[in-house]
């Protein structure tokens, strides 16, 4: 089927017709910085589990991961907002930052019973 205004083919889901969308780049940023927290979280726990840790050291990078994390979920967020766009990577950031978040939260709530 051909577009009566641009004359480009266009491809069509039900009543619904895509055109020029690209995936959201509040959503890249945010799946980015969902990997970039695992990794480093994964870091993190793989130093605590050394020889002598330094609680400190990694009690502060939590911190700052748990703020990334808040940080990837307000793009997240805004990224929902944009019209015209592929929300896969919206999506996908907000879950890998929301379990995070809740990852990172259930480890403090551990920390201060234990």
């Amino acid at each position: 089927m051909k577009d009566n205004v641009i004359g480009k083919p266009i491809r069509e889901e039900g009543r619904l017709r895509y055109r020029g969308r690209n995936h959201s780049g509040l959503g890249q940023l945010s799946w980015m910085l969902g990997l970039i927290g695992w990794s480093i979280l994964f870091l993190l726990v793989s130093e605590a589990r050394g020889a002598q840790p330094d609680a400190g050291r990694i009690g502060s990078l939590a911190t700052l991961l748990l703020l990334l994390s808040v940080f990837g979920i307000a793009a997240a967020a805004k990224g929902m907002k944009e019209s015209n766009v592929f929300y896969k990577s919206v999506l996908l950031g907000a879950v890998l930052n929301g379990t995070l978040a809740v990852t990172l939260f259930a480890l403090y709530l551990i920390g201060t019973a234990g």
